[in-house]
């Protein structure tokens, strides 16, 4: 019922400022008592809906935990770690068993547990990071990858070489490349 009145009031309010000529303001009590009692109706039914609705709810920690593993969305928070493909594959196979993505990710072992509970962790994905320390954390849990033998490696890149010309300047040349 206050939506209604509230959106009625906009209405007014807009019409009123349609129909004002240059500026001599004739629409000015209608615009401000439909925004005063706009304002005054909201402040109202928010501190009932807060008394009546809001006040004592609490969460189910355990329930909320269980939707929370249980959403195919969280593929989208592995992409960045197994690839596209792979993470689609997951969600198919967790929507036709039925099966969690977080099960079906250990049972493939494309992940190790340390992994998924890094990557899966529900406080570093709900709250907000910088996105440089995001891709640094990001690129420190995907260092270890795994080879054929099932050992794990640690990722190097490949430095530049830096050569010296004969004024003992130092420019950047990459391996393999060269004049």
């Amino acid at each position: 019922m206050v939506s209604f009145q509230v959106v009625g009031n906009d209405t007014a309010v807009a019409m009123a400022v349609q129909a004002g000529q240059l500026e001599l303001n004739v629409m000015m009590p209608t615009m401000a008592y439909s925004v005063l009692q706009s304002t005054t109706i909201m402040t109202n039914m928010l501190r009932v809906f807060n008394e009546k609705c809001v006040a004592g709810i609490t969460a189910n920690e355990q329930r909320c935990n269980v939707y929370a593993q249980s959403t195919v969305s969280l593929a989208t928070a592995l992409n960045p770690y197994i690839g596209y493909a792979k993470a689609a594959e997951i969600v198919k196979e967790s929507i036709a068993t039925g099966r969690s993505i977080i099960d079906i990710a250990r049972d493939k072992k494309l992940l190790t547990e340390k992994e998924i509970a890094e990557i899966l962790d529900p406080v570093s994905m709900t709250e907000p990071q910088v996105p440089r320390e995001a891709a640094k954390k990001r690129d420190e849990i995907k260092g270890e990858t795994k080879t054929a033998s099932g050992s794990q490696e640690p990722q190097k890149k490949a430095a530049p070489s830096i050569q010296k010309d004969k004024g003992g300047q130092g420019q950047k040349k990459a391996k393999g490349k060269g004049k």
